[in-house]
């Protein structure tokens, strides 16, 4: 079994195997150029301005 992927610490999330070496390397291989989504959940409100500011921040 290989994981595909990773979860950073402090988080959670959904996990994937596979069973194919080949499968893994072609979903993670920046070549293949495939897309990913991601998911927040924030609690209070969040002003886009202050968010695009914080992030172009680093």
């Amino acid at each position: 079994m290989h994981p595909v992927g990773r979860l950073d610490y402090d988080t959670s999330g959904l996990l994937l195997f596979s069973s194919s070496g080949a499968l893994t390397q072609r979903l993670l291989h920046p070549k293949h150029e495939v897309e990913k989504e991601y998911v927040a959940v924030v609690t209070g409100i969040v002003v886009e301005d202050e968010l695009r500011a914080t992030l172009a921040a680093g």
